[in-house]
């Protein structure tokens, strides 16, 4: 079945919206009779046949897939981690299991720029967690919030923030120390709350030269403050140490070759990079200038060449290094005196600059993309301690064909991680069977029909061409170019369309005009261009190309245009979009009956089927028979989500998965031969092998083989296909008694009933026998 994207929303005018009120008023089930070539539609609950109903509800299973761990902040053994849904979770007991945060706490994690340390929106500390809290409006922050696991309180300190440090670079702005009532910010501010306000704090740094990447931090009282800063002119920093409130004048310390700074209870670590090494120092506050330094490696680490972060936890350093003109990252541990480095082994690393954790901590990602909190012991190696809790992976984007559903849903494997594949199942009385993989390739478009799928491999409209993929059941067939611009539309039978043109799963293309729908092997082709007033319409069969094109009689009311999209087509039924009065509408016509109904105003067909059509309304998704017999809400459905194979059976996606259901009260006309795959021509010694793809499933039958005067050669029997598709026949060019045949054209005739008791398969058109021929070359 084919779906189209959603079409553009035109204002009537006030006239026009008025006589479409009264419109809906006066006719049932939102649709509106089209002259000249109309229909009555009969009133919901009259002496007609019934109304559709809608079966037991199938839903495609979810998967539990890891989740990505967004740790925030922690304390000892709690940690709070950014949820997939707000507000985040928290967990007191080293990550084993986790609660939902009150609802008053909005969280964020990874604020910081260029992949350093992981800081969030919250820091903590003794057990204890403060942060900022967001604006409800833009983008800002409105306080700050000190929350206490252990007695539940959440208190709210008023004070208009910035998202961003000002001036500068653009760095977002997140806290980076926190001790007591006091927090640090990454622009340098201190920040003292306390009954219900809170107080900067000016510490009376030293004067020193102009410099550049303030960084601030506190010891372990708070009561002493350290600060960080880049001379603008040569390879050198200053550590300026200062009381927090006293206002007693700090002392400024210059440190050659100075990169990055933190404090842990009353000991400053700091980095320095040389000309020729790069070192990890130590130095207590009280006697700052009696540093003890580690050498991590040789080489030239200036600041002009390498941008340096620097945390730490429970008196160890964490180091993070990254070169200036790329090259990647390089992080080490330090403790007690011993420098170790970390993140190889295919492993990416982010430390957790948490104060008081059991150990040092990290972010570590394995190869399969699985993202851990580990602890690291002194020799730099990581233990697991724990990662996000697995989130369920709803099934997205149905998409049905007779007798199978298809759809897209993520999930992990080892080495691989989290991919999004595309995966298929097959419906039967018992519900629905196991999923198969069909690729776990990147895919924006999968359509199906019968037992074949094609999906889209590559975004139209960016640089190089997309491919279309082609699988039989779940085996893929081929693959061929789409085009540059071109969208995989439909796919019916064997025939894809793409863009505006039509091509087969086996890489036959065909010469047409623009092509405005698809039903099997016919297309509905239109002459000229949009809202052309002598603009044409024709179905023709692309494999008859010596029969003449059928005109599409469509009503031309004065004023109405045909659009190039909303149309769709299912056997004798066709959707057309159209422009009329300045609003957009769409026209389901039979064309073997003449009988039309429009679908106006807010109102959309998205899919059309055996007598039935699919509407989305401004708040739903209806199914409506064109008998006029009534309308089904789907009210589970949502707006715009529907897929069908055209005969009893729809799916739709919702915000929790695929749901499969079937309809009844619904009459089906028998199956139709969407198309055929064989050979024109076998040679002497080859086999015949035609694959039949048809609208619905079929049970055993036979092909009949006839020379040009009737007279039967060969009859090859055919399996039962619940999807519609039949494989296996294979004539050998031989008669019933095993003789060759002599050379010629030789007529065939699928002879097959529908599953459903619904009568003997026909050709695409349903005017007589599934037929074509065949030659047997000499």
């Amino acid at each position: 079945m084919s779906s189209h994207p959603p079409r553009p929303t035109f204002r009537r005018p006030v006239a026009g919206l008025v006589a479409l009120l009264l419109t809906v008023v006066l006719t049932a089930c939102g649709f509106e009779p089209s002259a000249p070539h109309s229909t009555p539609v009969p009133s919901v609950g009259g002496n007609g046949p019934a109304a559709p109903t809608l079966g037991p509800v199938s839903s495609v299973p979810d998967l539990h897939v890891p989740g990505r761990l967004q740790v925030v902040a922690g304390t000892a053994d709690r940690f709070i981690i950014a949820g997939d849904q707000a507000p985040g979770r928290y967990s007191a007991d080293n990550g084993r299991s986790w609660q939902e945060l009150p609802a008053e706490m909005v969280v964020r994690a990874d604020l910081q720029r260029g992949g350093g340390p992981s800081f969030g929106s919250y820091i903590g500390y003794q057990g204890t967690f403060a942060g900022l809290v967001p604006a409800e409006e833009g983008s800002g922050y409105r306080g700050l919030q000190r929350w206490d696991p252990d007695t539940g309180e959440l208190t709210f300190y008023p004070l208009d923030l910035p998202a961003m440090v000002p001036g500068g670079e653009a760095e977002p702005l997140y806290p980076v120390d926190y001790v007591g009532t006091t927090m640090v910010l990454s622009d340098g501010r201190i920040l003292r709350f306390g009954d219900g306000r809170v107080e900067q704090l000016t510490p009376n740094f030293a004067a020193t030269p102009r410099l550049d990447g303030l960084r601030t931090a506190l010891t372990k009282d708070g009561a002493t403050a350290v600060r960080l800063g880049y001379s603008t002119t040569g390879n050198y920093g200053y550590l300026n140490i200062a009381p927090t409130t006293s206002g007693v004048a700090g002392k400024a310390y210059r440190i050659p070759g100075l990169l990055a700074m933190d404090v842990s209870a009353f000991t400053i670590h700091y980095l320095v990079g040389t000309t020729t090494t790069l070192r990890a120092c130590r130095v207590n506050v009280e006697t700052p200038r009696d540093a003890t330094c580690t050498k991590l490696t040789d080489g030239d680490y200036r600041r002009s060449r390498y941008d340096a972060r620097l945390t730490t936890s429970i008196g160890a350093t964490q180091v993070y290094l990254v070169r200036r003109s790329g090259g990647g990252t390089r992080q080490w541990l330090v403790r007690e005196g011993r420098a170790s480095a970390v993140g190889g082994s295919g492993q990416r690393w982010q430390w957790l600059p948490l104060r008081d954790s059991g150990q040092p901590m990290a972010l570590v990602t394995d190869r399969a993309g699985v993202r851990m909190a580990a602890e690291v012991n002194r020799s730099g190696t990581p233990s697991p301690l724990f990662s996000a809790p697995a989130v369920a992976a709803h099934a997205l984007d149905g998409v049905l064909a007779t007798g199978r559903i298809t759809y897209q849903q993520d999930a992990f494997s080892n080495p691989a991680g989290v991919q999004r594949s595309v995966w298929t199942r097959t419906l039967g009385e018992k519900g629905l069977g196991a999923a198969a993989p069909l690729t776990d390739r990147r895919v924006v478009a999968v359509r199906a029909s019968a037992a074949r799928t094609v999906a889209q491999r590559g975004r139209p409209g960016r640089r190089g061409t997309t491919r279309i993929d082609c699988y039989d059941g779940g085996k893929r067939i081929g693959s061929f170019p789409a085009g540059r611009g071109s969208w995989l539309r439909t796919l019916s039978g064997p025939y894809a369309l793409v863009g505006e043109r039509v091509l087969r799963v086996d890489g036959t293309r065909y010469d047409s005009d623009k092509v405005l729908a698809l039903f099997g092997s016919q297309v509905v082709e239109a002459s000229g261009t949009e809202d052309s007033a002598s603009r044409t319409f024709q179905i023709r069969d692309l494999e008859r190309p010596d029969a003449e094109p059928v005109p599409l009689e469509l009503p031309q009311p004065e004023g109405r245009s045909y659009r190039d999209d909303g149309w769709l087509a299912w056997k004798d039924w066709v959707v057309a979009g159209y422009r009329e009065g300045g609003g957009y509408d769409q026209l389901i016509y039979n064309r073997r009956t003449g009988a039309g109904i429009t679908v106006t105003g807010d109102d959309e067909v998205t899919a059309v089927g055996d007598g039935w059509a699919a509407v989305t309304t401004a708040t739903t998704t209806e199914i409506r028979a064109l008998d006029g017999s009534g309308t089904l809400p789907l009210t589970q459905a949502g707006r715009g989500a529907v897929s069908t194979d055209g005969g009893r059976t729809v799916a739709w996606t919702d915000e929790t998965g695929v749901r499969v259901a079937e309809l009844s009260g619904l009459q089906m006309s028998a199956p139709r031969l969407l198309g055929v795959i064989a050979p024109p021509t076998f040679a002497r010694g080859a086999v015949w092998r035609p694959q039949f793809d048809l609208t619905q499933a079929v049970r055993a039958g036979s092909i009949e083989i006839r020379r040009a005067d009737g007279t039967l050669v060969r009859t090859l029997p055919t399996r039962a296909s619940a999807q519609g598709s039949i494989r296996g026949p294979a004539w050998d060019g031989t008669d019933a008694s095993g003789k060759k045949v002599p050379p010629g054209r030789y007529h065939w005739t699928l002879s097959v009933e529908g599953a459903d008791g619904s009568g003997a398969a026909t050709a695409v058109d349903g005017s007589g026998p599934a037929t074509g021929t065949v030659t047997a070359a000499g």
